[in-house]
Formats: C-alpha cells, sequence, structure tokens
C-alpha cells in the first residue's frame, strides 16, 4: 500500500509500505482520502510521537469505508 513517508533530510514522499495485518481488535478502513496536517509536520519533526502500536508513516486523518 501507500503512505507519506519522511526521508533523511525531513521532506516528505509518497512511498510503498507492507500492507497492514488485521488483528482481533482491529478494522480494516479502505482509503479514499487522507490529509496532512499540523501534528503530521510535528510528527515529521520528531516532535509528536505516534501513538504505541500505530506505524511510523504519517497520516492521522483519513476517509473511507470499513472493508
Amino acid at each position: 500500500m501507500k503512505a507519506i513517508l519522511v526521508n533523511d533530510d525531513k521532506s516528505l514522499r509518497w512511498g510503498d509500505v507492507p500492507n497492514p495485518t488485521v488483528g482481533a481488535e482491529d478494522c480494516l478502513v479502505k482509503i479514499e482520502a487522507v490529509t496532512l496536517n499540523r501534528a503530521d509536520l510535528m510528527q515529521r519533526e520528531g516532535d509528536y510521537p505516534p501513538p504505541p502500536g500505530c506505524p511510523e508513516w504519517i497520516w492521522l486523518k483519513i476517509a473511507g469505508t470499513v472493508a
């Protein structure tokens, strides 16, 4: 799948990441739109770590349908 990734120089790129694995307490969302917001930019700078168990790539806000 695709995600917004942070390069070593902190620039952003659209790149490939592994497909998620869905656990018993998870839901899979077919994402139709994402937004890049202030918290994402803070995460890029290392000032806003992702929540425990979440991947490192950026996208805190999504819209889609539960698959």
